[in-house]
Order: C-alpha cells, then sequence, then structure tokens
C-alpha cells in the first residue's frame, strides 16, 4: 500500500457550508510541511442520500484529485431507484501514461460512491485499437479479459478489490472499448441494458473509461441522462478544481 510516515497536522480553513441540496457539511485541510500530507483535503458525505464529493488527497508530493472527473448523472425521465455516476480510472489525475501505485488506487476506491454493493463498469479495454496495449498495463492488476501474455500472474482487478475491500462488496462489470475510437452502438446497448438494469435494483453504479469523459458522456447521452449540475458546482467546490 505504499510507505506511510507519521507527521504533524494542522488543522486550517475548516468551515461550515450548505449544499445545493439543503445539507450542512463539514469540510476542512490538514497542513503540513511534509509533501504528503500538504493539501490533504477531506469532507463528510452530505445528508442528501448517495450524493458523494472525491476526496483530495496529496500523493507523493502532487495533489490529486480520487476519482477523477467523478460526475453524478440524472435520467431523462422518470426517476431511477439507483445512482449513476461517471470518472476516470484510478490515478488519473496524476497523469495520463505513468504506472500507478497501488496506494492511489486505494485512495480512488475510498473516494468511491456508496457504503456497499457498489458496480463498477469498467469501459477499459485497449489503447488506440485492437492491437494497441491493455488500458490495465499501468497497475498491478490486470483485466480479465487480457491476454495471457499480459496477466503475468497479476491479480485481477475483481480479484484485487476483493482482497483489499471485501466488506464493501464492490463488483466489477467489464465491457471493453479502445480509447479515442467511438464506441460500438452494439457495445452501447449491452451496457446501457447493464445500467438499467441495476439502477432498477437501486444500486449505485459508476461507469469509467480512462479519462472520466468521452467514452462514458457517450455511453449517458446514449441512455438519455444529464449531467447533475449542482452536484458538479459542490465537487468542484470541495476539491478546488
Amino acid at each position: 500500500m505504499g510507505e506511510y510516515r507519521p507527521v504533524r497536522l494542522e488543522l486550517a480553513n475548516h468551515r461550515l457550508q450548505r449544499t445545493p441540496a439543503g445539507a450542512l457539511v463539514w469540510s476542512a485541510c490538514l497542513r503540513s510541511s511534509s509533501s504528503y500530507a500538504t493539501g490533504l483535503h477531506f469532507d463528510r458525505r452530505a445528508a442528501e442520500p448517495q450524493r458523494w464529493a472525491p476526496l483530495k488527497h496529496a500523493v507523493h508530493g502532487g495533489a490529486a484529485v480520487e476519482p477523477h472527473r467523478l460526475r453524478h448523472w440524472k435520467p431523462g425521465t422518470a426517476e431511477a431507484a439507483g445512482q449513476l455516476y461517471t470518472c476516470a480510472r484510478p490515478g488519473r489525475s496524476k497523469g495520463a501514461d505513468q504506472p500507478v501505485a497501488d496506494d492511489l488506487v486505494h485512495h480512488w476506491v475510498r473516494g468511491l460512491p456508496g457504503e456497499t454493493n457498489t458496480v463498477v463498469i469498467s469501459l477499459l479495454g485497449r489503447k488506440h485499437g485492437p492491437s494497441g496495449p491493455s488500458e490495465y498495463s499501468s497497475y498491478s492488476f490486470c483485466s480479465d479479459l487480457d491476454r495471457r501474455s499480459e496477466r503475468r500472474g497479476r491479480l485481477s482487478f475483481q480479484q484485487w478489490l476483493n482482497r483489499w475491500y471485501s466488506e464493501r462488496l464492490i463488483k466489477v462489470i467489464e465491457h471493453p472499448t479502445y480509447d479515442f475510437c467511438p464506441v460500438p452502438a452494439e457495445t452501447l446497448a449491452a451496457i446501457a441494458s447493464d445500467i438499467a438494469d441495476l439502477l432498477s435494483e437501486g444500486r449505485i453504479v459508476v461507469l469509467m473509461d480512462s479519462g472520466g469523459e468521452t467514452r462514458t458522456k457517450a455511453v449517458c447521452k446514449y441512455m438519455g441522462f444529464t449531467e447533475d449540475s449542482r452536484y458538479t458546482r459542490w465537487e468542484r467546490c470541495l476539491t478546488g478544481r
């Protein structure tokens, strides 16, 4: 889980604010001379059910917000029993190409919405088309659908989550796509079907692609969902982004 060291912390900029939903939320920053703590930001969940803002951490000397580009989406017609979110893959706040350490993935998981039974629908597949490298190549884990030569004895993402967060019962569903390529119509339909079923069960669904933008938005648009601007404004207020 990476190296952790004790540091002296100073509570600063703490405040009580009201969210757009009317809930009171306390937030604060912790200051320290250590690069591991500088800019650490944490907040408490709003009283409105299942509406979360991501945690802001300092990781290896630089501020990172995980999950990166976490967004809440509203259905275009009737309210769904569950909640739909989109975000970038773990560690995307630190850049697009470098290896992602497990400690940053832990921050990503801890910032996911929901206490238990959250479903992560991963659109990660291959970069730049079918002959490109796996989008899981940056991690200590792999995709269940990676080639045998790419797995190299690593745990799958689902197995990794089960190892560290078994009590949260997080489920991973994979719909692999290609980065920088349009999502095929049949894949959109399959993803939409899974999301609709899960939302009807009251589940929290987190739809994930590499950057948290293009492919996830294509799915939301296909399903007629719109971004929840109230959640987005509040999240940006808390994280400073």
